[in-house]
C-alpha cells in the first residue's frame, strides 16, 4: 500500500529530528571535560534514592566521604538531602534505570557502586548530554519557527538551514555545550521546560482555533511552572512568556496562568511528600536582594570577560538586526512581542541573580552560568538576526561569521579543557576573590589554549585541579 503524502513527511520529520538529536548528543558525550564535585554531585544518589526507595533521604549513603562532605548535603527534618532542587534527579532516573539494567545484564557497576567509589561522571556525562540535546533540538525548532515568523523566503518556499545545522549552530557556540551538558545541572531541565513552552506558544499562534481557547495554553503555563521548581530564578522566564501570552488576549494570559499554577501546585505537593515542607530553603526568597556589590554583579553577569554575557554568547549583537527589521509590521503580534521582550529577558536575569549577595558570580562554573536560562529567547532572536546580516555579504556579513566562530572557540574551550574548570581555583578561588571575573589578562575563556600551550595538551585536557577546583 503506497505512503500517504502526510504519513511520509511526518516520517521525514521524525528522522530528521532524531538525527539531530543523536548527532548533537554524541558530540556533547565525546566532550571530556566533566566537572564531578560541582553542583549537580549529588544528584545521582537523590536519583537512585527516588528508583530504589521512593524518597529524596540520602542517610544510606552518609558513609561515603564525597557524599557527607559535599556542600550540597542539608538537612530537612529527620532527612538528609541535597539543597539543589530535586528536578534535575527526577530528570536523570532514566539514565539510572539504564545503567541498572545495564549492570544486571553485564554485570558493570550498577549505580549503587558507582556512587560509593565516587566514580559517578559517566552518569554525569551522559545524563547532562541528553538534557543538553534536547534543549538545543527545542530551541532549533524555535529559532526554525522564528525563520518562517520573520523571512519572507522561508514563510513563501520553505527554504531555512538544515534543522542540523541549525542545532550545531546553537548547541556549539552556547552554553549548552560548555555547561549544560557537563553534568547534571539545573540547566539542563530547566531549558528544556523553558524551550518547550516557547515552541508549544509559536505553534499555538498559528492554530486555526486561536478564537476560542487553546487548551495547549495551560501546557505552556505548566511548562514553565516546571521550569521555576527545576530553577527559582525562572520566576522571571514565568513572567516573560506571560507577557508574550497577553498578547493573545486576556483570556489566553488566563488560560496560560492557570497552567502555572497548576505546575506550582503539584510542585508544592511533591514538595511535602518527598522533603516534608512545601517550599525547601533552596527557593527562599530572603536569599536575593540588595547589597553593596548590586551594581557590580549586575555589570559582571552580563560584560564581564569571564561571567559576562556579552563574552559567553557574542553573537546576540546581532539581534539588532531583527530590532530594525523593516518587516516588523508584517509579522504577527506574538513574534512581535517575542522579539521585544527576549532581548530584556537576560537583563530581568541579571537583575535577580545580582541578588545572590554570597555567589553572584555562579560559583565554579564556566562563563555566564547564571545567564543560562535566556538562551530560548535571545539565541533563535540572534539566529534571525544572523541569517539577515548573512544576506549583505560585506563587512556586517564577516563580522556575523567572525562573532559565531569566536563564540564556537570559547564553548569548546569551556567542553574540553579541564584547564577553564582548574581557572576558578587558581591563581586564587573565584570564591574569595571574584573580582577575578573582570582580569582582562587571566580571562576564563582563554585559559584553555594558554593551558595548552604553556602546560601540554595532557595537563590542558585531563589535569587534577589544584586546591580541589572543579575536581
Amino acid at each position: 500500500m503506497p505512503e500517504s503524502s502526510e504519513t511520509g513527511r511526518v516520517r521525514r520529520v521524525l528522522r530528521s529530528r532524531t538525527t539531530t538529536f543523536l548527532v548533537v548528543f554524541v558530540v556533547f558525550c565525546v566532550s571530556p571535560n566533566v566537572i564531578p564535585h560541582g553542583d549537580p554531585f549529588l544528584v545521582v544518589p537523590t536519583a537512585r534514592s527516588l528508583v530504589h526507595d521512593g524518597d529524596l533521604d540520602l542517610t544510606e549513603y552518609l558513609n561515603v566521604p564525597a557524599v557527607l562532605s559535599h556542600y550540597g548535603l542539608t538537612r530537612e527534618g529527620d532527612r538528609f538531602v541535597d539543597y539543589f532542587p530535586w528536578v534535575t534527579a527526577a530528570a536523570a532516573v532514566p539514565v539510572t534505570l539504564g545503567v541498572d539494567a545495564v549492570s544486571a545484564v553485564a554485570g558493570t557497576p550498577d549505580t549503587d557502586e558507582l556512587i560509593r567509589t565516587d566514580r559517578t561522571w559517566p552518569i554525569q556525562l551522559i545524563g547532562g548530554s541528553l538534557l543538553a540535546a534536547g534543549a538545543t533540538l527545542l530551541i532549533a525548532l524555535v529559532s526554525e519557527a522564528l525563520i518562517d515568523r520573520t523571512t519572507r523566503v522561508a514563510a513563501t518556499t520553505g527554504r531555512r538551514p538544515p534543522l542540523l545545522a541549525l542545532a550545531l549552530a546553537v548547541g556549539l557556540t552556547t552554553p549548552l555545550w560548555s555547561t549544560v551538558s557537563r553534568g547534571l545541572w539545573q540547566h539542563g531541565p530547566s531549558l528544556v521546560f523553558l524551550a518547550g513552552a516557547l515552541l508549544v506558544l509559536l505553534r499555538v499562534e498559528r492554530s486555526p482555533t486561536l478564537r476560542r481557547i487553546d487548551g495547549r495554553l495551560v501546557g505552556v503555563g505548566a511548562l514553565a511552572g516546571a521550569a521555576y521548581w527545576a530553577r527559582p530564578t525562572n520566576a522571571v522566564a514565568v513572567v516573560a512568556i506571560g507577557l508574550i501570552a497577553l498578547v493573545m488576549g486576556q483570556r489566553s494570559a488566563l488560560t496560560y496562568a492557570a497552567g502555572a499554577a497548576g505546575a506550582f501546585t503539584a510542585g508544592v505537593l511533591a514538595n511535602l511528600a518527598l522533603v516534608g515542607v512545601a517550599v525547601p530553603k533552596y527557593y527562599a526568597a530572603g536569599r536575593i536582594g540588595w547589597h553593596r556589590e548590586f551594581i557590580e554583579a549586575f555589570l559582571a553577569n552580563l560584560v564581564s570577560p569571564s561571567r559576562g554575557l556579552l563574552f559567553t554568547l557574542p553573537q546576540i549583537v546581532t539581534i539588532g538586526a531583527v530590532l530594525t527589521h523593516p518587516d516588523q509590521r508584517s509579522w504577527s503580534r506574538v513574534t512581535r512581542r517575542l522579539v521585544f521582550v527576549g532581548p530584556l529577558v537576560p537583563l530581568g536575569y541579571a537583575l535577580a541573580v545580582s541578588g545572590f549577595a554570597n555567589h553572584w558570580w555562579a560559583g565554579h562554573s564556566y562563563g555566564a552560568r547564571f545567564l543560562i536560562e535566556s538562551l530560548p529567547f535571545v539565541v533563535p532572536i540572534a539566529v534571525v538576526g544572523s541569517l539577515r546580516l548573512l544576506q549583505g555579504r560585506g563587512a556586517l556579513a564577516a563580522g556575523t561569521v567572525v562573532l559565531w566562530s569566536l563564540a564556537g572557540v570559547v564553548h569548546f574551550e569551556g567542553a574540553w579543557f579541564h584547564s577553564t574548570t582548574c581557572w576558578n581555583g587558581s591563581p586564587t578561588d573565584i570564591d574569595v576573590d571574584p573580582g577575578r571575573v573582570w582580569s582582562v589578562t587571566d580571562p576564563q575563556f582563554a585559559s584553555g589554549f594558554a593551558s595548552l600551550v604553556e602546560d601540554g595538551p595532557a595537563d590542558a585536557l585531563w589535569r587534577s585541579c589544584e586546591n580541589g577546583a572543579g575536581s
